[in-house]
């Protein structure tokens, strides 16, 4: 691995921990002070912001002017994308948050596969929203 993949490393790892402990501590607020329930309100918004986020910052790196030299939009790629935002929305994490629900049966299933489908929806509209966002307001 070169310097330059070491750095970036470096900052994936600096963004992945900074976007676990904002998941984790929106989700603490949100599910235990804000919204009671069997669903994790707390997740579903983690990943809703963090797919207007994705959209919005992969908008912003794709008009950033190649001047400002590669290696800088590699950094913020790394950081931001591959780093904060990967770990601030995770599938692992959603799939848990179907154990919460209750036990295996028919409601329980229908719940979680309104909360899936709700997420999927949310997030892919929330993803084009960023993503239009930066490019109206730029």
């Amino acid at each position: 691995m070169t310097g330059l993949g070491l750095k970036l490393c470096l900052w994936v790892m600096l963004g992945g921990a900074l976007g676990a402990v904002s998941r984790y501590l929106i989700t603490q607020v949100f599910d235990q002070y804000l919204v009671k329930t069997s669903l994790s309100i707390g997740m579903l918004t983690c990943n809703i912001v963090g797919c207007f986020l994705f959209g919005w910052v992969s908008a912003w790196l794709s008009t950033k002017n190649q001047d400002a030299g590669e290696a800088s939009i590699a950094f913020l790629t790394a950081f931001l994308i591959s780093g904060f935002l990967a770990s601030f929305t995770t599938f692992s994490s959603w799939i848990a948050e179907s154990n919460k629900i209750g036990n295996i049966e028919l409601l329980s299933l229908l719940k979680m596969a309104g909360y899936f489908i709700l997420s999927v929806l949310l997030g892919l509209s929330f993803l084009v929203l960023g993503n239009k966002c930066y490019l109206w307001f730029k």
